[in-house]
């Protein structure tokens, strides 16, 4: 089954770690007070997403960046924790980063130790 899709492709044999969170959006005028109280109103919530890949080739590495960074907003689809099917919404991604393993030839499999993102719901 796949637990994620960006821009209908699956790629949950990439991902090695997930970390899902529902970020409150709080209104404009948000904000302590001068007793130092939070006021404001919460105005939406918004799926952000926190990937690590596993171990990745040259040709991997270009599939999951081709889909991150071909547009500025792209469709995923996730299982959130508030449901019990998937759903898809509107993200955009930050700047992914990622550790080189090696560029040897000898290893042509495993290049980068992993692509770390987190794609925020637009």
């Amino acid at each position: 089954m796949a637990f994620m899709k960006i821009s209908d492709i699956d790629v949950s044999d990439y991902i090695k770690t997930l970390s899902i969170s529902h970020e409150p959006v709080w209104n404009t005028k948000a904000g302590r007070t001068l007793t130092a109280d939070f006021v404001g109103r919460v105005i939406a919530r918004k799926w952000k997403l926190q990937c690590t890949t596993r171990p990745l080739s040259q040709v991997e590495m270009q599939t999951i960046t081709n889909l991150l960074e071909g547009a500025d907003f792209f469709d995923v689809e996730f299982i959130p924790t508030n449901e019990t099917n998937s759903i898809t919404r509107t993200f955009y991604v930050n700047a992914p980063s990622t550790k080189v393993y090696t560029y040897s030839d000898k290893l042509p499999n495993v290049r980068y130790e992993g692509l770390s993102f987190n794609i925020i719901q637009q």
